[in-house]
């Protein structure tokens, strides 16, 4: 029976558009025999209705999901034609563009109010508006953030174009999320970047982290892998600053550490993305040392109703897939390494001849003896399909305005039968809205379903991917009559991933928050706010394991080959079921006092917050089903079944305060303070303090400056920033002495349960805390076209729980608390820089550059004495690695007994057992003996000092072109394949690279059976690739219809794209690609992917 949770978690979903299907049984003819999944959309509902009698069954998920990538391209558009259908009133229509009176440019977002009446519109991207007035002499107000004001009489005139003046600079205008307020660019003293909502579209993913590479200076992010669903790019600001959890704090919508965090969030939802990279991010205490990204999503707009339409269809492929040894070069390798070790050779010469003929002449495919499998040919297809579409309807009058949203993704697996798959379907709905004239209440809802298919594997998330690598080019994927081949390992064969059953995942998450703000109507500048937001979280995992069948060629029989078919993976069915349900509550309250008097500008914050969090677990397996018609767990067996689960408990309350002021908006200054309390620490020492002061100069505002430069300067302000920040993401409860459950025995007549201590409390233990010190240069000239932000930052991580590896020995049996004892150094610059230039009237182009370099170093690590020096984490960065250094290949045995005899005092001067074709390491500390002390610790790992981005864009006149750059240096991976040989294939660079008897001055070693030799089981820098790249990481070509031609069908504007991810890579790691972090690259890569879309206004 489903638990309370999940039918609560029904309960509330079908209310937002989602409904779980009640699953029905497999059959016996069901040939792939798998679950349902719950429906992702309309179009699903009704393609499941139609396809009841296959809904079990694999295949009919696959059409169910192509009719719900079909209903996601239709069902918005269906949507915006039946607005349009609409017949519009007998009113005065109005139609024509907002210019900037300067430029000459279109503006989008102006509001249009017709005077004297709540009715009105806003202009669309391109700058037009359509407007009913209720008479042809009324009179309409233009009004747009930087602009003055404009009336314009219509005069009976249809068409209308309004110039508006800038007021100020727009750059004065622009404001960012500096955390529980908004504060002008100009006026900031913090080091803030921020990307628009509109930035991040260019890229087509179903994924934000991914979006979010190279397009913030600061912000350094990995994407290791591709896999749908699970392809999170791991975002750091200023790289690693601590021996634990690097992560920053997510903030969406003034909630900090909401359930589902960035990844899924749509782009089309998000307003603006704020990175806090310093001390001012103190204003979040305890949780900030790792910086702060501040998401808030859209709100509503006052006018008449405007659709916004996108659907996109995305054909991706992975950005890399290795080339691997063929049949023969494997054959010849396997022979090699096997004389090498004086082994019987694997394969006879009549083998390799007549494999090199088979292959010569086509015909190889056709047997059934002899094979040359491209395992990765086999198992992957062409193209795996995304499909993403999203409609928002946006409006309101002056008193209430709303938006409110729907979008969905699905997107499939890219290996062949592969059972893996990403779904998502959400709403947003964000309404705003004034009660009286002094109080206004803001709520915001979002809701959204994530569904994750996998197959059943019993080797993990990355089975297929690990045998696609390994699999040996002699053996056969499929069978020339289609049946598939042996298992490689574990019953694992990649090309039938989806006969292992299945493993769902659904996701639900719910969240809300509500904002009544009242501005005191008796002292001016005195508001008063008040949140409360409550979000629900529930998952639900359904891993359902089946025998499955494969093929092994057992001789031919009357001329006709005899295929033995067995039953592989596990003997029998089981299932195992996961849940779990969460809820989060945040209570807050702020009150905000600004004052001008004369050129003294200020304003003081403070405000108390309080979040509970509590989160049940359980965990449920049986095996021994008597039919595998019956997947539910009251059929299965009681013998070794697993019942389990959790309960945990979180809280925080905090107290915080903000304090600006400013002189003539000149001279800048800020305090921010927090008082922060956390569950994770003992009563005694549950609270911390954290202050941060802040200044800032504009000095291009200074006249005496202005004159000695000749006015070059139209902005620039210095800035700097120290202050305390912390990290309380460690593990909870370390202050207590905690036991765990681990098992039964006999006790009395019956059993009892038996526990065990499992950690050593430290009573003392308290946060990690950032000494955050940063200053920067920002400005612009060229009347603000080419802009700049220079920034320099040192950040010291006192109090790192860490072990104290020096008082207790490996052997002593037992280990010590963590103490706060680790310190850590991050010392690196951020440049970035921006110019847009409009050529003419018609074209105009951008460049944007960002590159960020970061460097740590451990500074106290708690380090055994006598560790040499070379190998010592002290002084290094994190992260860093022991290697064997790499000079080269013994070529000849000559060169090995010539290294014998010059070594001192009857040494080797090489690793034991050496012979001609092996890698050559060096002798480190000069003793003549190679051993774990030539090891030396290398400063470059998988986590890149040096990061950049580059923005490159150009319009002219309907067509606009965007290009996104990515790039990494100072970065390496090691890559090599451990189970090469008897386990597995080599990679073809490695063959081709090899040592030989024949060919003694090649660059790379001989061939190795797995860990053998020594230098295959000992990590060396030969094998550690410098990983460098630059990535074409998106572009987009689109062009806007005419807007003669649109408006003549009651539209907007209509835009359609071509655009990519990922589309081009250059790096000297050919092997794979360089993002992976895995040394095998057994994992589903980063992918590469092209999109068709169209955007619509309405």
């Amino acid at each position: 029976m489903r638990s309370v949770p999940h039918r609560l978690s029904s309960l509330i979903f079908s209310t937002l558009c989602f409904s779980e299907l009640p699953r029905r049984r497999r059959t016996e003819n069901d040939p792939h025999r798998t679950a349902p999944v719950i429906m992702r959309s309309v179009p699903h509902r009704l393609s499941a209705l139609i396809f009841s009698t296959l809904c079990t069954d694999r295949d009919a998920r696959r059409t169910r999901r192509l009719l719900g990538r079909i209903g996601l391209l239709l069902v918005p558009l269906i949507l915006a034609g039946a607005f349009v259908a609409v017949p519009a009133s007998a009113q005065h229509t109005v139609t024509g563009e907002v210019l900037d009176a300067e430029e000459g440019t279109t503006l989008p977002g102006v509001n249009i109010v017709v005077q004297g009446t709540q009715t009105g519109t806003t202009t669309r991207s391109d700058g037009s508006f359509t407007l009913e007035a209720p008479s042809d002499d009324a009179t309409l107000v233009f009004s747009f953030v930087g602009y003055q004001q404009k009336e314009e009489p219509i005069d009976g005139r249809s068409e209308i174009t309004v110039q508006l003046q800038p007021a100020v600079t727009a750059m004065e205008e622009v404001v960012v999320n500096v955390g529980y307020q908004e504060q002008t660019i100009e006026t900031t003293t913090g080091s803030v970047s921020q990307v628009s909502g509109g930035d991040l579209d260019v890229q087509p993913t179903t994924n934000l982290t991914q979006t979010l590479q190279g397009t913030v200076p600061g912000l350094i992010g990995v994407n290791s892998s591709g896999r749908p669903g699970r392809d999170n790019s791991n975002l750091l600001i200023r790289g690693s600053s601590t021996l634990n959890n690097n992560q920053p704090l997510i903030v969406v919508d003034g909630v900090p550490g909401r359930q589902g965090g960035l990844a899924r969030l749509d782009p089309s939802d998000i307003q603006n993305v704020s990175v806090l990279k310093d001390a001012s991010a103190a204003i979040y205490g305890s949780r900030a040392a790792n910086g702060v990204i501040l998401v808030e999503t859209k709100q509503g707009v006052s006018g008449a109703t405007k659709i916004d339409v996108n659907v996109e269809q995305s054909y991706s492929q992975p950005t890399v897939v290795p080339e691997m040894a063929d049949a023969l070069t494997y054959m010849q390798m396997m022979n090699e390494q096997a004389n090498y070790r004086n082994q019987q050779q694997f394969f006879t010469q009549e083998d390799i001849e007549t494999t090199r003929q088979l292959m010569e002449s086509g015909e190889i495919d056709e047997s059934y003896e002899y094979h040359n499998t491209d395992w990765y040919g086999e198992g992957l297809r062409n193209f795996s399909q995304e499909t993403t579409a999203s409609v928002s309807l946006t409006g309101g009058g002056e008193a209430v305005q709303y938006r409110m949203s729907l979008n969905g993704a699905t997107e499939d697996g890219i290996l062949v039968n592969s059972g893996t798959g990403f779904d998502k379907l959400g709403f947003r709905s964000n309404l705003q809205g004034d009660v009286t004239d002094h109080f206004n209440l803001n709520l915001n809802l979002h809701g959204r379903l994530e569904q994750r298919s996998l197959p059943a594997w019993n080797r993990g998330l990355n089975a297929a991917w690990e045998m696609l690598q390994r699999g040996k080019p002699t053996e056969p994927a499929f069978w020339p009559n289609g049946k598939p081949g042996p298992a490689q390992e574990e019953g694992v064969n990649p090309v039938v991933a989806n006969k292992t059953g299945y493993d769902d995942e659904n996701t639900y998450y719910f969240q809300s928050d509500l904002n009544m703000t009242l501005d005191v109507p008796t002292v001016e500048g005195w508001s008063v706010e008040g949140t409360v937001a409550y979000d629900r979280h529930f998952y639900n995992r359904e891993r359902w394991q089946e025998p499955w069948m494969l093929y092994s060629f057992s001789g031919m029989e009357d001329g006709e080959p005899v295929l033995q078919a067995s039953n592989v993976g596990v003997p029998e069915p089981r299932l195992t079921e996961d849940k779990r349900d969460a809820h989060d509550i945040l209570l807050r309250a702020t009150t905000t006092y600004e004052k001008t008097v004369g050129n003294h500008n200020g304003s003081l914050l403070f405000g108390t917050e309080w979040q509970s969090s509590d989160m049940d677990t359980t965990h449920t397996f049986r095996r021994f089903f008597p039919t595998d018609q019956i997947q539910e767990l009251v059929a299965g067996g009681t013998a070794q079944q697993e019942i389990f689960g959790t309960g945990t408990h979180s809280a925080r309350l905090n107290f915080f305060g903000r304090a600006n002021y400013n002189y003539l908006e000149k001279y800048l200054f800020e305090v921010v303070a927090r008082y922060d309390g956390s569950y994770i620490f003992p009563e005694g020492n549950r609270f911390g303090f954290f202050p941060s002061v802040s200044a800032g100069w504009r000095i291009a505002q200074e006249d005496w400056f202005s004159n000695s430069t000749g006015g070059i300067f139209d902005r620039l302000k210095l800035r700097s920033s120290y202050g305390l920040t912390g990290n309380d993401q460690i593990e909870p409860y370390q202050f207590l002495r905690t036991y765990a459950l681990t098992g039964q025995t006999a006790f009395g007549d019956g059993l009892g349960t038996t526990i065990e201590q499992t950690r050593v409390p430290n009573p003392e233990v308290t946060w990690e805390v950032a000494r955050q010190f940063d200053v920067g240069l920002e400005g612009a000239v060229l009347d603000n076209r080419l802009s700049f932000n220079l920034t320099y930052f040192n950040h010291f991580r006192d109090d790192i729980l860490w072990f104290r590896n020096e008082a207790i020995p490996g052997s002593a049996g037992f280990s010590l608390p963590r103490e706060n004892i680790g310190q850590v150094r991050s010392t690196g610059y951020e440049v970035q820089v921006d110019f847009t230039q409009d050529v003419t009237s018609e074209f105009s182009f951008r460049v944007g550059a960002n590159i960020t370099f970061a460097e740590d170093e451990i500074e106290y690590f708690a380090e055994a004495e006598g560790v040499p020096a070379w190998q010592r984490n002290e002084g290094r960065p994190i992260g860093t690695q022991l290697y064997y250094v790499s000079q080269g290949i013994w070529s000849t045995q000559d060169e090995i007994d010539q290294a014998e005899q010059n070594c001192p005092n009857g040494n080797l001067c090489h690793f034991p057992g050496a012979r001609p074709g092996d890698i050559r390491f060096k002798d480190v500390n000069d003793d003549g003996n190679i051993n774990a002390d030539d090891r030396r610790r290398i400063e470059e790992n998988g986590r890149p000092d040096i990061i950049g981005g580059m923005n490159l864009g150009a319009t002219y006149r309907n067509i606009d072109l965007t290009l996104q750059l990515q790039g990494a240096a100072q970065v390496r991976h090691y890559v090599f394949t451990e189970t090469a040989g008897t386990f597995g294939n080599y990679y073809q660079t490695f063959a081709e690279d090899r040592w030989t008897p024949e060919n003694t001055d090649a660059s790379g070693p001989r061939a190795y059976q797995r860990q053998n030799p020594y230098w295959a089981s000992n990590p060396n820098t030969y094998f550690l690739r410098d990983a460098r790249y630059l990535r074409l990481k998106a572009a987009q070509l689109s062009y806007t219809l005419p807007k003669d031609l649109t408006q003549t069908v009651g539209m907007g504007n209509v835009q359609v794209y071509l655009s990519g991810r990922n589309l081009l890579t250059l790096t000297p790691l050919e092997v794979v690609d360089p993002e992976i972090r895995n040394n095998a690259g057994h994992v589903y890569p980063p992918e590469r992917a092209y999109t068709f879309g169209l955007r619509m206004g309405l």
